[in-house]
């Protein structure tokens, strides 16, 4: 879907990532800074601008499948609702100086599934900010968390203030920040740049990218992303798995089964999903799947039955590969352990 805008009367904001070359008003063009600082600790760069102009397909800036169809902007996505109170709970920043021209605050963090479209529509920003950056600029910062606005209404901002934490606030079923950029009122890729991309476009980063290189630096682009994992005692739900729930420290060792699992985005036809879970003794458990399908909220899982009277105490380790094959394919890896006292 397209990204929304938090207007004068109603409101719907997508971040719009921006930042001025100097950091001043009436510079022709914008350099961009990361808008988050957790990237590489709790949160990803989740989904990207749709640069096919085509409405019955979707392609990101690298030819991959992580954009959705009409998505304008950039999210990014905290792990889970857990992630919200601890450490910084990823921190949102000013990607570039400016002046803070429209904001809102006070609604809840709760996922539109559970408390319905009608209860947003006019405000699917959620909590957000936008902020002019001068000759036409203009960066919009959505889905914050509920009073963590850090900014008043006609505040100037630096590259790098704190405007407010990433949340579950307006149109949105999953933590994330969506960042939108426009110019003069329309809507522009920062991995590509102002000039609309042809619908042969070469992949990769445009000419005229607005982001600077130390924000690519920490925004290398994945075509798949391994970003929540974890063990459960029952077959885990999304909505479980989303709000932190199921990251406990400790794995029962009278729990009949453990089930691993984890969210991946970027999951096409054709990929393969390897998991396998280690025991404290050293031995293994392994799967390994190729995707003919991808079904809707698709949350790999393996189930282990308990080997016994009880689990044997120790550090498990399970360890995630998502995989695409092809020359232009990789595999995406991460890992959680638990304790069985």
């Amino acid at each position: 879907m397209t990204g929304p805008t938090i207007n004068r009367l109603s409101a719907v904001v997508f971040a719009f990532v921006s930042f001025l070359l100097t950091g001043t008003a009436g510079a022709e063009s914008i350099t961009l800074e990361a808008p988050v600082t957790c990237l590489g600790k709790n949160c990803w760069l989740s989904h990207y601008y749709d640069v096919d102009p085509d409405k019955e397909r979707s392609r990101d800036y690298a030819c991959g499948d992580t954009a959705g169809n009409g998505h304008t902007g950039t999210d990014f996505a905290l792990r889970d609702q857990a992630s919200m109170h601890e450490g910084d709970g990823g921190v949102v920043v000013a990607a570039a100086g400016g002046k803070v021209i429209r904001l809102r605050d006070g609604m809840d963090d709760v996922s539109v599934r559970v408390v319905g479209t009608d209860k947003v529509t006019g405000k699917e920003c959620g909590n957000g900010i936008a902020i002019d950056h001068g000759d036409g600029w203009e960066t919009e910062y959505c889905h914050l968390r509920k009073g963590s606005v850090a900014v008043k209404k006609g505040d100037t901002v630096k590259t790098g203030d704190k405007l407010g934490t990433i949340g579950l606030s307006g149109s949105t079923e999953h933590l994330h920040m969506h960042f939108e950029v426009r110019k003069d009122g329309k809507q522009v890729d920062p991995f590509v740049g102002p000039a609309p991309p042809a619908i042969d476009a070469a992949c990769g980063l445009g000419a005229e990218t607005l982001w600077s290189k130390a924000a690519l630096a920490v925004m290398l682009y994945k075509p798949l992303i391994v970003y929540n994992l974890g063990f459960s005692t029952a077959p885990p739900s999304l909505v479980d798995v989303r709000s932190g729930a199921l990251h406990a420290q400790t794995f029962p060792n009278s729990a009949e089964t453990m089930f691993t699992w984890a969210e991946i985005i970027g999951l096409v036809k054709g990929d393969s999903i390897l998991f396998r879970v280690t025991f404290p003794d050293g031995k293994k458990r392994e799967a390994k799947a190729a995707l003919t399908t991808v079904p809707p909220e698709y949350l790999p899982t393996l189930k282990t039955a308990r080997p016994g009277d009880r689990w044997p105490s120790g550090r498990y380790v399970f360890e995630v590969a998502a995989i695409r094959p092809g020359k232009n394919g990789g595999v995406y890896t991460a890992r959680e352990d638990i304790s069985v006292p």
